[in-house]
Order: structure tokens, then C-alpha cells, then sequence
């Protein structure tokens, strides 16, 4: 097969076409993310029991759930907490386990328990870990906190309606509300009791369906009277008398428009905030979606300038940067490669090694999703990894087709011996790092999820190396070496004489070592020694993953139960201040004295 292709006039290159073809059509549809999925399957069910406190969940809710639940196929480890009006039980599922059985087992298991309390609320069955954080957006400005949750909203509105963006939520506010404050002087001019009030309320602010009207067309009729701003409902009539005179609710009560926890908020400069989380499915690209919403904040900025929109949190950026790494390094390897080449071959034979970087890494990107398979953190380093190996593939070939060339044999035939004389070597090198590296596919675990993809996209990029370095390269290299001048140029036969000189250099160190055999094993084992001495005794040390310094820093601060919000806002604002000091002192050392304190923001009650 390999003189075939070497020998036919368009195989090759139609090969090399195809596979660059199939990359090209594939780029566009790789998903980037941060990091692999590695999160585990788990099922929630959450079961609320209103007033009742946490030791009677425990007993009436989840012990219940736990004993129906005990059993399901697939389960790995089960989780239940209990505190006061709900109870919350978790289910992890086995690597190897099939989710549809488990959900179908969960939901049976659940549905047979007949012995809740009855005024418990049906149970709610959930799927964790579906989704993933993009970035957030921290949203401030002069304004009070109702108004900042309905501009949140709108802001969220408009960020979904992108088909990049498929899931935002809002922090930083609890349930909202309209507490309605009686005034008792009022009740008592009109006769009114707190209770008359509430039925009044409950009665008129409705929105519920009220039946249907049968006729040529059925006409479906619906009340839509519920009151959902505080000018609304204080304008809602309470009591009347016969002569038509009318009691609204804002002649007896004063409504506020708030929410229901004053300390559940987040805050910017003393200024009320919100914190916008973008999330995507595990389908989704991180790239696009933190794209459209970068582009939408832009124009939101433009047009509301008074309001601050801050992006923190962006995970984007590390897949960015190490995307730009690996192209900086391809191209800046491409181009020493050939260079280096080019000392030794002619401009043609370097140019076609060095173009079987670019076949081999498009040609595998063309498989990549159908091996599940995304553009992330480690999968990267499994590039990057690939990018040397495959340099030295294609340098192993093209010298030893050179050195055949030049000791007389035709161009073609020395491009398709050379590549048989040294295939098996290069194949032998692909079996090695298969079994060096092919385990790590099949570890357990969230470890093993992590780690597998990084082998897989290297033997995957390794594997498509092969069909071009076998295939397409040799017909390159033979009509390369065709053309090729019979004599060296002056620079060329100067850079083989220096290279003469370091080979003949090493040649006498080799000689020397072997002549004194003892002194050079000697040596050896006592390096190595030193070197299990150095592991031994703790100078080295171990662990699965680097310790990375972040730009995020995160204070927490813990008061005792039942401290006042006004205590907690002093000792924010002491560390606050402390901050400041921090960011004033260290401004100077900073290039061109920038901030070295970006943004900072306090959040309560989490």
C-alpha cells in the first residue's frame, strides 16, 4: 500500500485533501469547555413538610424516602439532610450504570410510599449536575433593590433569547414580596379586623381560570385579577357600604414593596447588587455562549451607562488561553522544524514534514466528537503532547529516506524503502505509548474521568499521524528529492561539518565512558540514589495536581447565630476598608499603576 500511494500520481494527494477536508467541515462543531465532565449522575428528591421541624422530617420524610430508595439498581452511595420543613435525599449512580433504570427505579420507589404525613407537599425528583458555569455577571448601580431584581430580570430575559444561552439565574435576592403593615387606628375607624383584610385580599387578587363559555365558538374565560405591584393592590376595595361608598386596602394598611430577607443580598461600594450566573448543558460551547453574552453586555452598557456590569468568574478565558497557547506553539514549532530541516534538506522536502503537523491534527479532529470527546483543559495538553512526538516522527522518516536518496538510489525508491526500513521503528513507538498511556482510558472514578481523555486525544492524533506519515508523506518526500540539486550548497556542507564535529565529540565521550565502565555505572547508581534520597526524604514532594495561584480571593466571614445584620455590615466594612489600604499600597508596584483590586463585592447570607 505504501508504494501505491507513493508511486500514484493523485492518491495521496486526494488523501490529504479528504482528511483535511473532514477536519475543516469538524472545527466548527468541537465543543470547548473548561474541564471534562467529570461530575457524578446523582438524582435529588425533596420532599417539604411545612412547620415541621427537623427532627420530625427525619423521622416521617426521610427515613421513609431511605427505606424505598434502598434498593434501586445502580446505586452507589445515598446522602439524606434534614432541617426544618423540608427533607432532601441525593443518589449517586454507578460509573458503569444506566440512567434511564435508575430514574425509572427512583421514580417506582418514590411513587410506593403511602405513609407521608398529609399535609406534606408531593415529593419533587431532580437531576443534578446537568448543567455548568460559564461565567457571572455582577450587576450594580444607584438604584433600590426592587428596581435592581427587575432590571435583573429583563437583563435575563434578553440573555436567554440568544440561542447560545440556554440557562441564566439571579443571586443575591430573596423571595419578593408585598408585606401588607395594618395601621390599628384605621381598622378601628372602619370596623375592619385583620382577618376581613386577609379574606378581602385572598378573595380579589386572583389569577386563576373561571370555566369556559359554550357557543358556535367555546370561549375560555379567566380571572386575571391579581395584584402584583403595591399600587395595584393598594388600590384594591376591602369593604363597601350601601351607599356606594368604598374602603381601599391603602386607607387601613401601608404596603411595602421588599423582600422577604433583608440580610440575603449582595452589594457593591455599599450600593445594591446582583450576581447574573450564565450556565450551559454539557452540549453547549463555552466559547460561544460567553461570546453572545459579552456582546450583549456591551450593548446594555451603551444603553443604561449608569449601571455597572462586571465580568467575574469567566471561565472562557483559561480555554481561551491555552487554545492561543497551543496555536502559538504549533506555529512557532512548525516554523523551527523547518528551519532546522532546512539546514540539512531542500526547501521542498521540510516544507512536506512539516505540513504533516497540520494533516495529522485536522484529520483527528474530524473524530473527535464521535469519541465524546471536547476541546478542554486536558485534552489540550494531550496536543501539546502530540506536537513533538509527531515532529519527531516525521523527522525519523524524512532523514532516512535523505540518506538513502544520497547514497544513490532513484527518488521514489528511496522514499518508499526508507519509510518500510523505519516503519516498523514508528509503529513499535505508537504500541509503546499506547500500553504507556493506554491505561489511563480505563481508570475508575472522578479521577479516571478527568484523566482519560488526555490519552485518547493524543493515541487519537497519533493514530491519524501514522496513516499520513505511511501514505501521504512518502509521495512528498520522493518528488521533493527528485528535484533536488546533486551538490550541497557552501552553507549547507558548513552546517554538516559542524554537525560532523558534535557527532565525532559525542563519539569520544561514549568511548570514554565505556573504557571506564565501572566509573561510569558507579556514577549512574549513585544519581540514582540521590535522587530516591531526594523523594525519600521529603525535598520532592507528591500531588495529583499542582497547587495554582488564582486572581480570585474569597473572605469568609462566620458570626455567631442571631447576630445583627447592622453588627455584620461593620465587620464587612472594617475588611472592606482593610482591602482598600491593601490595594492603595501595592497600586504603585503594578505595571503602568493599575488597581491590583479589580472587583470586589460582598455577598450575605450564604
Amino acid at each position: 500500500m505504501i508504494n501505491f500511494f507513493a508511486r500514484h500520481p493523485t492518491a495521496a494527494n486526494l488523501l490529504m485533501v479528504i482528511m483535511l477536508a473532514a477536519g475543516l467541515l469538524s472545527v466548527r462543531s468541537l465543543q470547548r469547555e473548561t474541564f471534562p465532565d467529570a461530575l457524578p449522575t446523582v438524582v435529588q428528591v425533596q420532599v417539604g413538610f411545612p412547620g415541621a421541624t427537623s427532627s420530625e422530617v427525619e423521622e416521617t420524610i426521610v427515613n421513609r424516602l431511605e427505606d424505598a430508595l434502598d434498593g434501586v439498581q445502580y446505586l452507589k452511595e445515598m446522602k439524606s439532610t434534614a432541617v426544618q420543613s423540608l427533607g432532601t435525599t441525593t443518589l449517586e449512580m454507578q460509573d458503569a450504570g444506566d440512567y434511564n433504570a435508575f430514574r425509572n427505579e427512583i421514580d417506582n420507589a418514590v411513587s410506593s410510599i403511602d405513609d407521608f404525613p398529609d399535609d406534606a407537599l408531593p415529593p419533587v425528583i431532580t437531576r443534578l449536575n446537568t448543567r455548568q458555569s460559564v461565567l457571572d455577571l455582577l450587576v450594580s448601580g444607584p438604584m433600590p433593590a426592587v428596581h435592581m431584581k427587575a432590571y435583573c430580570e429583563e437583563l435575563r430575559g434578553r440573555l436567554v433569547e440568544t440561542p447560545e444561552v440556554s440557562e441564566v439565574s439571579i443571586d443575591g435576592f430573596s423571595d419578593h414580596l408585598l408585606r401588607v403593615e395594618l395601621s390599628r387606628e384605621a381598622m378601628l375607624r372602619y370596623g375592619l379586623s385583620p382577618t376581613d383584610i386577609s379574606r378581602a385580599i385572598g378573595a380579589q387578587s386572583l389569577d386563576m381560570p373561571a370555566g369556559k363559555i359554550d357557543s358556535a365558538e367555546s370561549v375560555l374565560v379567566r380571572v386575571q385579577e391579581q395584584r402584583r405591584n403595591r399600587s395595584a393592590l393598594e388600590d384594591l376595595v376591602i369593604a363597601g357600604s350601601v351607599q356606594g361608598g368604598e374602603v381601599r386596602l391603602g386607607d387601613v394598611a401601608t404596603v411595602r414593596d421588599e423582600f422577604e430577607l433583608d440580610e440575603d443580598k449582595v452589594t457593591v461600594n455599599g450600593e445594591r447588587a446582583a450576581v447574573l450566573k450564565i450556565l450551559k448543558t454539557k452540549k453547549e460551547d463555552t466559547l460561544r455562549t460567553a461570546s453572545a453574552v459579552k456582546a450583549i453586555i456591551e450593548q446594555e452598557q451603551q444603553r443604561h451607562p449608569q449601571i455597572s456590569i462586571s465580568v467575574i468568574n469567566d471561565s472562557s478565558a483559561l480555554v481561551q488561553d491555552r487554545i492561543s497557547l497551543l496555536l502559538k506553539n504549533g506555529w512557532q514549532g512548525c516554523l523551527l522544524v523547518f528551519a532546522t530541516m532546512w539546514l540539512f534538506f531542500n526547501a521542498r522536502l521540510s516544507f512536506w514534514v512539516v505540513v504533516s503537523l497540520p494533516v495529522s491534527f485536522l484529520a483527528a479532529f474530524a473524530f473527535v466528537p464521535s469519541a465524546g470527546l471536547t476541546i478542554n483543559m486536558l485534552t489540550m495538553v494531550g496536543l501539546l503532547m502530540a506536537l513533538g512526538l509527531l515532529m519527531d516522527d516525521g523527522i525519523v522518516i524524512a532523514e532516512n529516506i535523505a540518506a538513502r536518496r544520497a547514497r544513490g538510489e532513484p527518488a521514489m525508491q528511496a522514499a518508499v524503502e526508507g519509510v518500510r526500513e523505519v516503519g516498523t521503528g514508528v509503529f513499535s513507538s505508537f504500541l509503546t505509548t499506547c500500553s504507556v498511556l493506554g491505561p489511563l482510558i480505563f481508570l475508575n472514578g472522578d479521577i479516571g474521568k478527568i484523566l482519560s481523555v488526555l490519552p485518547m486525544m493524543l493515541l487519537l492524533v497519533l493514530a491519524t499521524s501514522l496513516v499520513e506519515a505511511f501514505l501521504i508523506l512518502p509521495a512528498h518526500l520522493g518528488h521533493s528529492l527528485a528535484s533536488e540539486p546533486k551538490e550541497a550548497s557552501r552553507f549547507r556542507r558548513y552546517c554538516e561539518r559542524f554537525i560532523d564535529r558534535g557527532r565525532d565529540l559525542i563519539a569520544s565521550l561514549v568511548t570514554a565512558a565505556t573504557r571506564f565502565r565501572y566509573l561510569t555505572l558507579g556514577t549512574v547508581l549513585m544519581v540514582f540514589l540521590c535522587t530516591l534520597g531526594l523523594l525519600a526524604g521529603g525535598f520532592v514532594r507528591f500531588q495529583v495536581f499542582p497547587e495554582l495561584e488564582g486572581d480570585t480571593i474569597v473572605a469568609r466571614v462566620l458570626l455567631p447565630p442571631g447576630t445583627p445584620l447592622e453588627e455584620t455590615e461593620k465587620v464587612v466594612a472594617k475588611l472592606e476598608a482593610g482591602l482598600e489600604k491593601t490595594n492603595e499600597h501595592f497600586r504603585p508596584r503594578q505595571p503602568n499603576k493599575v488597581d491590583l483590586v479589580n472587583t470586589t463585592f460582598v455577598r450575605f447570607n450564604q
